[in-house]
């Protein structure tokens, strides 16, 4: 940052030469009054080692004198320094104005000197040469400030054209004005200054680029396009306006993409693999193990049948072993039914729903209003009707589990072409990013398994709660 011009202040401002003591004591006094700043010297030579030591504006020197006269005086400090000199002389005939001007000098005053007079002239000599300085100072400004643009403009350059990420720079019409080197190592055509971005060069994306781009340089509001697929890649595309125009960079996240879809496909093969071990492992247990628990609380049962010889005592014991079965054979059935509901095959999904959020309401001390609408005409495969009767099932657990709520709405809502699922409760809310973030640090799959079922169904899944406001979950998954 240039600062504003100040000049430097001196202590001296005029040097009086001249070898006539009363001169010198006149002319000290007459510019110490004045606030000048007045050093004195005998001889020429005097002169030249005070300016050693000195900074001085004007040297008023006397032009008859021993040794180094004035305008030898005048000569030897203009060789060295750009000092203004005024001669003065009680001579008249020794040299003309014009030869002193000529010779370098700024005045020439005749003695005997008259102080007002001398004062103005001084004072006009000081105030153009401040002028000079503020000129000189100005200039030299410029010149340093010019340089530093230069060396920013190249320290921009080497960045801009080194940096790995393809930047293209367009105007406020989007025409193309610049690009790096990374944008001309992407393949594919090299853009040209004056190309419109996004209609000319680049225009083969999924979505109006070009009018995004506009509307980024009209509204002076940035703009990003993560995952925008461009021919066979997949960009990271940001545009940020400035006052010409904007700056579009891309990433290449092709490779992430493809990362990701690998992964998501994994996670889903892993629910389908974990639901088609849930309905073997239910089958399992209704078809064996609660048929032979069945066939066992049957043969207590009828154990002492044609024996009343036995006791009341063991006859209550057997009785009791009984009940623990029967005990059994309801929480196996009951596990055979989350696994596999069966009411799901048997009446759909709403009334499947229905029926879970009801047996939820009876286990649990709060309140479910469930309700549902569309479905008459509707027909679902098995594979989307159990991911959605699982997301209700995991939203449902995860508001007893954490959400402290008393009650709890549950929506089911044909609204072509979707299906739309929406769960509210009134419990104490969270904050959704930092507990998705928490999720994936401890390897909870809760809220992930939820989001991966409804992404399996070519869905859209959001959160919306904050802190003691409660939660809503909404869901859309094409159906029609």
């Amino acid at each position: 940052m240039v600062s504003a011009y100040q000049p430097e202040l001196r202590k001296h401002h005029v040097l009086v030469v001249d070898d006539d003591p009363g001169v010198l004591r006149m002319l000290h006094t007459l510019f110490d009054n004045e606030g000048l700043g007045c050093l004195t010297a005998e001889s020429g030579v005097q002169a030249l080692a005070c300016m050693q030591d000195e900074q001085i504006d004007v040297v008023l020197t006397d032009l008859r004198m021993p040794g180094l006269n004035g305008l030898e005086l005048l000569e030897k400090i203009h060789a060295e320094t750009d000092t203004d000199v005024i001669i003065m002389t009680g001579h008249s005939g020794d040299v003309t104005f014009e030869e002193i001007i000529e010779k370098g000098a700024r005045d020439f005053i005749h003695k005997p000197i008259e102080p007002r007079e001398l004062l103005l002239r001084l004072k006009r000599i000081l105030k153009e040469r401040r002028h000079r300085e503020e000129r000189r100072w100005m200039e030299e400004q410029l010149v340093a400030t010019n340089r530093l643009i230069k060396k920013s403009e190249e320290r921009y350059r080497a960045l801009f054209d080194n940096s790995p990420v393809a930047t293209v720079v367009v105007d406020h019409q989007a025409r193309i004005i610049s690009f790096n080197q990374a944008r001309d190592n992407t393949g594919g055509r090299t853009p040209k200054p004056g190309d419109v971005m996004y209609r000319d060069f680049a225009g083969e994306h999924e979505i109006d680029m070009y009018a995004e781009l506009l509307d980024c340089i009209r509204t002076g509001v940035a703009k990003e396009f993560p995952q925008q697929k461009y021919r066979e890649k997949y960009l990271n595309i940001r545009m940020s306006p400035f006052f010409a125009g904007a700056i579009i960079t891309s990433h290449n996240v092709t490779q992430l993409k493809k990362s990701e879809l690998q992964i998501r496909s994994l996670t889903q093969d892993l629910l389908k693999a974990q639901e088609f071990e849930r309905q073997r492992i239910a089958r399992e247990l209704h078809d064996n193990v609660a048929q032979n628990l069945g066939a066992l609380k049957l043969a207590f049962e009828t154990l002492f049948d044609g024996q009343p010889d036995v006791s009341a005592a063991i006859r209550q014991r057997v009785a009791d072993f009984s009940k623990q079965l029967s005990d059994a054979i309801s929480k196996v059935r009951s596990m055979s039914y989350n696994m596999q509901p069966l009411s799901l095959e048997q009446l759909g999904l709403a009334h499947a729903v229905d029926s879970f959020c009801d047996d939820y309401q009876q286990a649990n001390a709060l309140s479910v209003d469930c309700s549902y609408a569309g479905f008459e005409k509707l027909t679902l495969d098995f594979e989307t009707q159990i991911n959605v009767y699982r997301f209700v099932q995991e939203a449902m657990n995860n508001v007893s589990k954490h959400a402290a709520a008393d009650s709890v709405k549950v929506r089911l809502i044909v609204s072509h072409p979707d299906l739309i699922i929406r769960i509210e409760d009134d419990g104490r809310g969270f904050d959704v990013k930092n507990r998705m973030a928490e999720a994936l640090d401890e390897k909870r799959m809760g809220l992930r398994s939820m989001q991966e079922r409804i992404h399996l169904l070519n869905g859209h899944f959001d959160i919306q709660s904050q802190v003691n406001r409660g939660t809503k979950i909404v869901a859309r998954i094409p159906v029609i």
